[in-house]
């Protein structure tokens, strides 16, 4: 077990506004993330602690606030670019595209996913677009333990505090790779995807039942091919998006 000492500062974009300073070391932290490779290696390990975890953010009240995922990227994001969510009420899905730095004010979105740095503490390497959500009524003493618990077991490379946008909070979600590199979370329920997937993150708010979200990794040879610019792209209509991509999965 480790005995590394935990970084407890305020978290940009969840405890304290967001700076360009933290957009840019966002799309640092984003770009040295493991690639989803990785995912196949670690969920077995993870899974083993979900019950814990279940009970500590139960015994914290914040189910509905946050989860833990899979830190990994499936692209390099790159210069002045970030990416950034925004839920799709219409669809119930969050796409997520890369904006670049000077198209938005850094107080008009809130951290997404975060990593832990031992240096730094929580960093985001993802945003929502949105306000920062309300925390007033959560424990600070939440963060000191749910850090302590991933230092004590070795999970700060493999595990990582996740936003959730309460829009999201009753599906299980399927993740696509679109090829404007852009991401896009759908209900599973809508999708007739089967076994050739792993699971990504998950979340408490049900009382039972673990929530995830799950992806396609490049292992199966599912991500469509990227772009070779990075010029950003009309945004896609959700459902022609997944059928020119994925077509036997619609």
């Amino acid at each position: 077990m480790s005995t590394q000492a935990v970084h407890g500062g305020p978290i940009p974009g969840l405890q304290r506004t967001l700076t360009t300073h933290d957009l840019e070391k966002a799309r640092q932290h984003h770009n040295n993330l493991p690639e989803d490779d990785i995912l196949l290696k670690v969920v077995e390990k993870i899974r083993k602690h979900l019950p814990q975890l279940r009970l500590l953010f139960q015994k914290f009240g914040v189910v509905n606030l946050f989860g833990v995922h899979v830190p990994h990227r499936h692209f390099t994001v790159p210069d002045r670019f970030h990416l950034v969510g925004q839920t799709e009420a219409r669809d119930e899905s969050l796409y997520l595209t890369r904006l670049m730095d000077d198209t938005f004010n850094p107080s008009e979105v809130c951290g997404r996913k975060f990593v832990y740095d031992p240096q730094r503490g929580w960093c985001p390497h993802e945003f929502h677009y949105g306000p920062m959500p309300d925390i007033r009524n959560v424990d600070p003493e939440f963060f000191l333990r749910f850090t302590e618990y991933l230092v004590t077991n070795e999970l700060t490379s493999i595990l990582g505090l996740m936003y959730l946008p309460q829009e999201l909070l009753l599906y299980d979600m399927i993740e696509f790779v679109l090829s404007n590199c852009a991401l896009l979370l759908v209900q599973a329920a809508s999708t007739r995807i089967t076994d050739d997937r792993v699971t990504t993150s998950w979340n408490f708010s049900d009382p039972i039942y673990t929530r995830e979200t799950d992806c396609i990794p490049d292992r199966f040879g599912k991500h469509p091919p990227r772009p070779d610019d990075f010029l950003l792209q009309p945004r896609p209509v959700i459902n022609d998006a997944i059928q020119q991509h994925y077509p036997r999965i619609l």
